[in-house]
């Protein structure tokens, strides 16, 4: 089987929550091509999922080490520092990936939850208003918004927010 539809074998697997099904999708994958970096990063998401941390940052490195430019390894390699809690080299990653693609929703999201691991809610804020500025109809927008609100005490907003 060919590179790219394993990977999007991979992906619909892990969006519908199968991350045993991704993995032997990627496994399959890596095991003819085990150079491709996409497929170790989204491997450490689908590790990271099973509470595979060790795993997970292996396979992160492994992408990082292989495409040190691919915005999926340095996501996946925040997201398992996180968990971690290695707070720093997270917002390493995080910022990084926002100057790569200032244009994701995602990443601004994910730093806007390193900011509220930290204590440090109020800068999340500004995070969370540039995402809901790049798509005000995405739900996990609205979510992280209706959340900081109500984190802050702010009932109304968070109200406004998750309706």
């Amino acid at each position: 089987m060919n590179t790219s539809y394993l990977l999007q074998v991979a992906y619909q697997r892990l969006q519908s929550g199968h991350n045993d099904g991704a993995i032997d999708s990627l496994r399959q994958l890596l095991a003819d091509d085990p150079e491709c970096a996409e497929a170790h990063a989204l491997l450490a998401l689908c590790l990271l999922n099973m509470r595979r941390l060790h795993a997970g940052r292996h396979e992160a490195s492994m992408a990082l080490a292989m495409d040190p430019a691919l915005p999926l390894a340095h996501y996946a390699a925040a997201h398992i520092d996180m968990a971690a809690r290695q707070f720093k080299t997270a917002e390493q990653h995080l910022l990084q990936l926002l100057d790569m693609e200032p244009t994701e929703p995602r990443y601004y999201r994910s730093l806007a939850d390193l900011f509220q691991l930290t204590g440090r809610l109020a800068q999340s804020q500004a995070l969370l208003e540039k995402a809901l500025e790049l798509q005000p109809d995405d739900p996990a927008n609205l979510v992280a918004m209706a959340e900081y609100h109500q984190a802050c005490g702010h009932w109304q907003q968070a109200e406004s927010f998750a309706r």
